[in-house]
């Protein structure tokens, strides 16, 4: 009998003094799981910095909120990753992910030895463990990929929704704007129509006044005429009335 290939999280980036006990601590002190191997992969920054990835291999996995929730995190991230604290006062933190072995041992069972069954059960057990967190994480992933489909519907519903809302108060602004359109030609159609009234008026009016000046000098040049003929004749009145009579005058009155 053969067995299953044990779970193993991969730290990505682990300073140089985060040692194996260090490490054990962590994942123990989360509820996370008794680690069994530490494997350190020495790395370097492009400034040259040291740093470790940690492959780190568990001889069990806790059934916790903890664990539950950095396989959440992994579904859900398009990276597959988790994060987990590991320093609360500093809030320094881990990026992990699920280390998938090239080569994946299979656990089978020789139907002709059952006793084989009862000579390892720590084996069994971690297959049915190792088998139900594969099987948790694909219920992950697969609620993870049904609520992005969701949201991807969502979206789209709320777009369609979004562009039908436009379009519907686009045409609104069209039928206002041709209304607004219609009422403005019909009113400049009617300011068009007095503005001719009032020229036809305006024309009549300048006619009647040139008519009343005509009018005007004509009895102006009358009035001037009569004014004349009156002073004329209140000259001869007054001549008539100052003129001496010559018939009863002697002739040295004459002479004076």
């Amino acid at each position: 009998m053969t067995t299953t290939t044990p779970l193993t999280l991969y730290i990505r980036r682990a300073e140089v003094f985060h040692n194996e006990d260090y490490i054990r601590e962590v994942f123990q002190n989360l509820n996370i799981g008794i680690v069994s191997q530490v494997t350190f992969i020495k790395k370097s920054s492009e400034q040259g910095k040291p740093y470790n990835g940690v492959l780190v291999t568990f001889e069990k996995l806790f059934e916790s909120t903890t664990v539950a929730y950095i396989f959440q995190q992994m579904a859900e991230n398009s990276d597959h990753t988790a994060r987990i604290v590991h320093n609360n006062e500093y809030q320094r933190y881990w990026v992990i992910n699920q280390h998938i072995s090239a080569e994946k041992p299979v656990f089978t069972l020789n139907s002709y030895d059952p006793m084989a069954i009862q000579a390892q059960p720590d084996e069994l057990y971690a297959l049915l463990q190792n088998m139900a967190m594969e099987l948790q994480q694909m219920h992950l992933k697969l609620d993870a990929a049904n609520k992005k489909n969701i949201d991807n519907e969502y979206q789209r519903l709320r777009d369609n929704l979004t562009i039908s809302d436009l379009q519907y108060e686009l045409k609104e602004r069209d039928d206002e704007m041709t209304e607004m359109k219609h009422c403005f030609e019909q009113e400049l159609s009617n300011q068009q129509d007095r503005s001719v009234c009032l020229a036809i008026n305006l024309a009549q009016k300048e006619s009647e006044c040139d008519k009343l000046k005509e009018q005007i000098n004509e009895e102006q040049s009358i009035l001037r005429h009569v004014e004349a003929q009156a002073n004329e004749m209140r000259a001869m009145l007054y001549m008539s009335e100052y003129r001496p009579n010559t018939s009863k005058m002697t002739i040295e009155e004459l002479i004076d």
